[in-house]
C-alpha cells in the first residue's frame, strides 16, 4: 500500500518550519535582543523541540489514511 501526502501539505510544512527557522536566526542576529539571554534560547530551542513536530503532525502525519494494525497474543 502506497501512501501519498499531497504537495500541498509539505509546501506549507516547509513554508512555516522556515517562518520559524528565519524569526529564530534573526532573533539572534538583532542587536536590541543582545545579550542572549538564557530564556531566548530556551524560546529557540522549544521552538525546534515542540512546534515544528507539531506541524509535522497536523500537516503530513495526520493526513495519511490510518493503518489497520493487529495484535496476535
Amino acid at each position: 500500500m502506497t501512501l501519498r501526502i499531497s504537495n500541498q501539505s509539505w509546501v506549507w510544512f516547509v513554508l512555516l518550519a522556515t517562518l520559524i527557522l528565519l524569526a529564530n536566526v534573526s532573533l539572534y542576529r538583532v542587536e536590541f535582543t543582545q545579550p542572549i539571554t538564557p530564556m531566548i534560547t530556551i524560546g529557540s530551542f522549544l521552538d525546534f523541540i515542540v512546534t515544528i513536530p507539531i506541524l509535522a503532525y497536523f500537516l503530513i502525519i495526520r493526513r495519511r489514511s490510518p493503518l489497520n494494525i493487529s495484535f496476535h497474543l
